[in-house]
């Protein structure tokens, strides 16, 4: 028996139950009425009015459901769309590769396992690759008691080629709050970067350059539009693809084969981590399961309310993720259809949310409002992302990784670690929260209970990396200084200890709340910090974040 089933009979064994306890008050206060319950006319009856009465309860709280869905899809359509997969994968150089290689935005990625069909990915950092690796990373000592970290990087043959800009994506054996706790020690101690190129020298100074932390700003495309709200979504969905430091090199001599960079710190390296070149990992970025591609074309012609959308090939699994545009197909090109938030009436469309498919993922229903087409109908097209879910239940199988539709010899492609599963946002189920969520529209500032309600709103914080973080932050402490003609509002987050390394992901789990509380409170400046509570809930040492 299916959920829905279930639930039906339920109903109906309710209804039964209250129509059973009405005939028997009814025939006390009626005794000539004749409603004995054992007489077959009467009981088919009180069956009948239990089912009719179950499936009209049953049909109405779906029709409030469906309402409030669609409804929140059009506010928070960037809450709402699933969050796919992602991965990190590392480009690695074989002697056939001869020139610098350019894998733009976008380039697709296809991951066939062992067991189960193609899986589509796409790269969402540019990749630029060069024939060249880190060959060694060691340690030397500084006189002022700090440590110097050498990085020794060689071509496989003289270039021309400039290095330009290296992206070294922090990894240490897989596991995020290590890897945490090397970013953060580069980030606090690492006072001066500078290269030399060919053989190095300690006695020489080397040529200064400057360096960088985390992820660049997304390279947005007008397909592939993200509301600022569902970058902050993904990276706590998957933190690992802000773990970079970024070196801009100078400009390298010609027919160059060999160059060093020395970080030059003012701490020693942690004594429980190993240093070993394989933390910083070259020519290595984020995917993320996720194909744009035009739905199946939809003939409206009036006769139904709603239409399915479908992937145009449905034996890959994909299921819808994010709608980017709603066409009518005429004689004179691709004309636009508003969506329902922006305008409703004649010519506009809304999106329903369906039941849930076997591999995964919900089916989606357009629902255009176009009177007339019953007299003339028209051909709609719809464009979107798409993903595929069922890979979740495969993660650990075996796989074998290549570039799409595209042929380039000298590069072998791996998966850094197992691919971060599909995450769909439940928080909406509840009809209640995205009532507050729009009361939160209109507030100029935040409790602990709005913030927190706002955070679970992504829809990917109470599960995942950060669920015990999220879980540890009790209070928050509110503070507006004035700065200019306008008020400065100071968050301050308060965190119960934590018992392991967890502690780490405290810092970036806070610099993403300040971006949320800067992207939610559009008209006030936001500055974020952190505090942890001791056993006597005195405040430890802060963190800062603006």
């Amino acid at each position: 028996m299916s959920s829905d089933d279930a639930q039906q009979y339920q109903a109906f064994l309710e209804e039964l139950r209250e129509l059973n306890e009405f005939r028997l008050d009814y025939a006390l206060d009626h005794p000539a009425a004749g409603l004995e319950g054992e007489d077959p006319d009467v009981k088919r009856i009180i069956e009948a009015l239990a089912f009719f009465g179950a499936r009209t309860q049953l049909a109405q709280t779906r029709s409030l459901d469906s309402i409030n869905r669609r409804l929140c899809q059009q506010f928070f359509s960037y809450l709402l769309s699933p969050l796919g997969g992602m991965a990190m994968m590392q480009a690695k150089p074989t002697g056939h590769l001869t020139e610098a290689m350019e894998i733009p935005v976008g380039t697709e990625f296809g991951l066939l396992p062992d067991k189960g069909g193609l899986v589509m990915f796409k790269n969402t950092q540019p990749l630029r690759i060069l024939p060249m690796t880190l060959d060694n990373v060691r340690q030397e000592l500084l006189a002022d008691a700090g440590s110097r970290i050498l990085l020794t990087f060689q071509a496989n043959y003289p270039l021309n080629e400039q290095p330009q800009t290296l992206r070294l994506h922090i990894n240490y054996l897989n596991d995020l709050s290590l890897s945490l706790k090397v970013l953060q020690f580069l980030k606090r101690s690492l006072k001066t970067a500078t290269v030399q190129y060919g053989d190095y020298s300690a006695e020489q100074p080397g040529t200064g350059f400057r360096f960088a932390f985390g992820m660049p700003p997304s390279e947005l495309t007008d397909d592939d539009w993200l509301h600022p709200l569902e970058l902050e979504r993904s990276f706590f969905h998957f933190p690992r693809q802000e773990l970079y430091l970024e070196l801009t090199l100078p400009a390298a001599p010609r027919n160059w084969r060999q160059f060093s960079v020395a970080l030059d710190c003012s701490q020693i390296w942690p004594r429980q981590l190993r240093l070993n070149k394989s933390i910083f990992q070259l020519f290595t970025i984020p995917l993320v399961n996720s194909q744009r591609a035009m739905a199946q074309p939809i003939l409206c012609d009036g006769s139904q309310e709603r239409y399915t959308i479908r992937h145009p090939d449905p034996q890959l699994g994909f299921s819808l993720q994010k709608i980017l545009g709603v066409y009518e197909a005429g004689e004179h090109g691709m004309i636009p259809l508003r969506p329902g938030i922006l305008a409703g009436g004649n010519g506009s469309y809304e999106v329903e949310q369906g039941p849930r498919q076997d591999h995964g993922g919900h089916l989606y229903r357009l629902v255009p409002h176009f009177p007339e087409a019953f007299e003339n109908p028209r051909t709609l097209v719809v464009e979107a992302l798409w993903q595929q879910p069922w890979y979740d239940q495969i993660l650990q199988n075996a796989h074998k990784l290549q570039i799409f539709r595209r042929q380039l010899q000298g590069i072998q492609w791996e998966l850094v670690d197992d691919v971060c599963p599909h995450a769909e946002n439940r928080q909406f189920e509840d009809s209640n929260r995205y009532v507050h969520l729009l009361t939160l529209m209109h507030n100029s500032a935040l409790s602990f209970h709005d913030l927190r309600e706002l955070l679970l709103a992504l829809g990917c914080i109470s599960q995942g990396a950060f669920q015990k973080v999220f879980h540890s932050f009790v209070d928050l402490r509110l503070q507006e200084e004035p700065l200019g003609n306008k008020t400065k509002q100071i968050y301050t987050l308060l965190f119960k200890p934590l018992a392991d390394d967890s502690i780490e992901l405290i810092d970036p789990f806070v610099n993403h709340a300040g971006r949320v509380l800067n992207l939610w409170l559009t008209d006030e400046i936001v500055e974020a910090h952190w505090e942890m509570l001791t056993e006597a809930n005195t405040p430890a040492p802060t963190g800062v974040h603006v």
